[in-house]
């Protein structure tokens, strides 16, 4: 009889494989709300260090150096994805905003 004391333990659970593309409807209120939270993760550098970072995350093939790269790069990319999806679709509208 085999002992099933000692075998490993094995859970399925559901993933996404990298290099698939999904697509989505994302709504307004969900591209303004991940819109806010770049600006208030942007908030927590001062302007010349992010310029800095978004400028050193642009050049093809650098690769974020630390956490908070990685999360701006991660949320920058939907964001930015987000903004190609709505042009294409003729669904981004000029709005007026006072200048501080």
């Amino acid at each position: 009889m085999p002992d099933n004391n000692n075998q490993q333990k094995i859970t399925k659970i559901p993933t996404i494989p990298f290099d698939v593309k999904i697509d989505i409807t994302v709504g307004g209120g969900l591209y303004a709300r991940l819109s806010q939270l770049m600006t208030h993760y942007a908030s927590q550098k001062t302007e010349e260090e992010f310029s800095t970072i978004l400028a050193f995350l642009q050049q093809p093939g650098n690769k974020p150096r630390d956490e908070f790269e990685y999360h701006v790069i991660t949320l920058l990319s939907l964001v930015v994805e987000i903004e190609i999806k709505a042009k294409e679709q003729g669904k981004i509208i000029e709005t007026e905003m006072p200048q501080a």
